[in-house]
Order: C-alpha cells, then sequence, then structure tokens
C-alpha cells in the first residue's frame, strides 16, 4: 500500500486528485483488512490488535476511522464519569422480568431451553459480518417476524402475551418513559436497545463466567477447599444472605479472577470525545469527534497487568488490591454496563448456594449433600478463541460438563 502510494504521488496530475485516490484507496484496503480477520478468519480482528500494539506501541489507528489505546493507566479518561460532558446512562440492574415484564421459564424446561443461548451465539457469529454491511440489519428490521422465525428457529420467542400478571406489571421502560432524559433517548429505537443489552448482560456473559469457574474450581483442589471453608465459616448450617457474601473476600476474589480471564465481553468499546482533543502519553494530539476504543480483554490478559495472564489464580486480586485500577470486565464511566450489581449478585449466590453444599472427588467436607465431577471436559473447551462481541469458543466445544455424585 505505501509503494502504491508513493507511485501515484510521483504521478502527474493535480495533487488533490491523487491524495483523494490514495485516500480512498487506503479506506478500502483498511476496510478489508478488517473484514478479513474478523469475518474470514473467524473473528480474530482482536488478536490482530494486539498484536498491532506489541510491535508499534500503545496507541494505532486499527481502522480509517478509529484509534485504539492499549494503555490501562488511560482507560478512566476514556470511559469517563460524569464530571465530563458525554452522553450518560444510569438504570438500576434488572434481569428479564424487569426488562420485558415476562419470564421465560427457562429453569422448569427438561433441558433448560437452551434456545436462548443457541440465539446469541448466532448473533455473536453473525455481528462482525453485519458491521461491515450494515445495511443487512436495515433489512432484518422491516422483515416481518414470521420470517425471522422461519429463517432462525432458535431465535423466535414468544411473540404474544396473553397473560394477565403482566399486565400491570412495572418493567424498564416504566422507569426510562418516566425518566427526565432527553426525548432522543426514549424513541423505540433505543428502548428496544435497552432492553436486548439488559438481557444479554444479564444471562450470556454471567452464565459463561460461572460455567468457568465450575471448571476451575474442579480442576484446582486447593481453591475449592479454601472457597468451601471460607462459606462455612461464614454460615455453618444456611446459605448466608446477599450481603453477608459480598464481605467474602476470597468468594470476592474467585468471581473477579473469572470475570478477568472471561472479560464479559471480547470486543472493544468506542467513544467519542466532542469537546476537547486528548493527548496520548504527550506524543499525540488527537482532534475531537475522533473514535477511540480500549478492549477489556486485552488488558485483562497482558503480563504488564498481571502476571501469569492465563493462570486461575483469585489470590492475586487479595494479596494485590491495586490490580482493582486494571480491572474493567463491566467497562467504566457513565456508559459502564447496566447490569454490573445483577452480575455480582447472581455470581455470588449462585456459586455460594452450589459449592457450600458440593465438593469435588478431591475436597469433600462433612454435610456436603455429594460431589461434583468433571465429564469429557478440558481447557479447550473454555479457551477464548474468537470475538463475537462476547467471547467465542471452539465450534466443537460442549461447554464445561459435570456429572452429580452422591
Amino acid at each position: 500500500m505505501t509503494a502504491f502510494s508513493q507511485l501515484l504521488t510521483e504521478s502527474a496530475g493535480p495533487m488533490f486528485c491523487i491524495y483523494t485516490v490514495t485516500v480512498l484507496l487506503t479506506v478500502y484496503v483498511l476496510t478489508l483488512y478488517e473484514f478479513y480477520y474478523d469475518v474470514t478468519c473467524g473473528r480474530q480482528y482482536v488478536r490482530k490488535i494486539r498484536d498491532t500494539h506489541e510491535k508499534y506501541g500503545p496507541i494505532v489507528r486499527i481502522n480509517p476511522e478509529e484509534v485504539h489505546i492499549q494503555d490501562a493507566e488511560y482507560y478512566d479518561e476514556i470511559y469517563t464519569g460524569a464530571t465530563r460532558k458525554r452522553d450518560n446512562l444510569t438504570l438500576s440492574d434488572i434481569a428479564m422480568e424487569y426488562a420485558f415484564g415476562r419470564s421465560d421459564h427457562r429453569m422448569n424446561a427438561p433441558d433448560f431451553d437452551p434456545s436462548f443461548k443457541i440465539a446469541g451465539e448466532i448473533g455473536a457469529k453473525l455481528g462482525h459480518f453485519i458491521k461491515q454491511f450494515p445495511w443487512i440489519l436495515a433489512l432484518m428490521k422491516v422483515l416481518p417476524d414470521k420470517a425471522h422465525t422461519i429463517a432462525y428457529p432458535e431465535m423466535a420467542t414468544h411473540s404474544h402475551r396473553s397473560d394477565p400478571k403482566y399486565e400491570n406489571q412495572t418493567i424498564i421502560f416504566h422507569e426510562i418513559l418516566n425518566s427526565d432524559l432527553p426525548a432522543r433517548k426514549k424513541t423505540p429505537a433505543r428502548l428496544w436497545q435497552y432492553g436486548q443489552v439488559t438481557v444479554i448482560a444479564g444471562r450470556l456473559t454471567t452464565a459463561a463466567a460461572l460455567s468457568d469457574i465450575t471448571f476451575y474450581l474442579l480442576s484446582q483442589p486447593m481453591q475449592l477447599r479454601k472457597l468451601k471453608d471460607k462459606l462455612t465459616l461464614a454460615d455453618p448450617s444456611h446459605l448466608p444472605t446477599l450481603t453477608a457474601l459480598e464481605q467474602l473476600p476470597y468468594l470476592t476474589a474467585v468471581i473477579k479472577e473469572r470475570l478477568r480471564t472471561s472479560s464479559g465481553i471480547s470486543t472493544r468499546l468506542q467513544r467519542i470525545a466532542h469537546e476537547t482533543s486528548q493527548p496520548t502519553q504527550k506524543q499525540y494530539i488527537l482532534r475531537p469527534g475522533i473514535p477511540f476504543s480500549m478492549t477489556g480483554l486485552l488488558i485483562h490478559h497482558s503480563p504488564t497487568y498481571f502476571k501469569d495472564p492465563t493462570q486461575f489464580s483469585p489470590e492475586r486480586w487479595i494479596e494485590n488490591p491495586g490490580l482493582d485500577r486494571y480491572f474493567v470486565p463491566f467497562s467504566r464511566g457513565t456508559r459502564q454496563c447496566v447490569g454490573t450489581n445483577l452480575a455480582y449478585a447472581e455470581s455470588y449466590l449462585a456459586l455460594a448456594t452450589v459449592f457450600r453444599v458440593y465438593g469435588s472427588g478431591e475436597v469433600k467436607v462433612e454435610g456436603d449433600r455429594g460431589w461434583l465431577e468433571l465429564h469429557n471436559t478440558s481447557f479447550e473447551d473454555i479457551e477464548i478463541v474468537g470475538d463475537g462481541v462476547t467471547p467465542l469458543y471452539r465450534e466443537e466445544s460442549k461447554g464445561v460438563r459435570v456429572v452429580v455424585r452422591g
């Protein structure tokens, strides 16, 4: 591309024509570059971004309109709080019933109804393709529900609700419509996005983290024994309250360590600063209006910030509380994940409920109802191999499978 640009600049003709052609070709090639790694190579652009930083430093242009920064010290400058003039949105923690005033009762299904998980995986795989060809999304929006149901049966849920139980239930949309948010943030297009993000944040990412924690605890008896000891000490006879569980440093460390390794989402998050240019490392002055992005997954997996980043080590959070400054699974600022507290609450209660009364083949204590055993599951089943907004795993992986013994 450099050689071709030089050739163009050495050619005869008006300079503005030469540079216009060069810029257009550069934009086209760089767009194809991202398309190649994300679509052709299976959502691998996040790894290419990592490799580019290793070669060129902490700030690189990753497409014609976006700068990516790999410097955790700069995170709060981009994902700023309410003290800066940035678009902000703060909502309460909600789950499916609060988001849409209904429950799909998947826990009561014989196979736990994996349709939502399948739908999420389909969406993750289509995401990067649609990003390159956004007109596809516009086309999908105008298609009738029946067409979506035929094309993707797994993505079809209950289109109509007649249960009177839900008629007068307060849901997220009541809170938004009655809030003092500007009108542009109350449009139908924004409302469905709020609901979608809330449900996905409260389900897919948390479920993946809990599955992976189960794998690590059953694979590392020392950590499991320590966790069970802490849970028993908190309350030998009953499941502690959420408030009590939140006061257990080791349980918190276990949750944070898995949020670090899984990162919740694997894609980069863009922000635009409208009011000021932002100096970076005192080497660059970036004009207002340019999109910045950072990727939490790359920070969490970087040896610059976390020693032995591929190791599952809850102890690191207790030994070094300063690591919190590099911990960004839910992003930060006024646009951070709306389900942060919900995700933590689900994790505290789920882990305590299971591991207070179940051990493993190597870790059994008096009063346990039984023990858990991994079934045909290895690290390859939970290893992140691509970016589909949420982490992608191997196609052949069946996830974490556990046999309950007793």
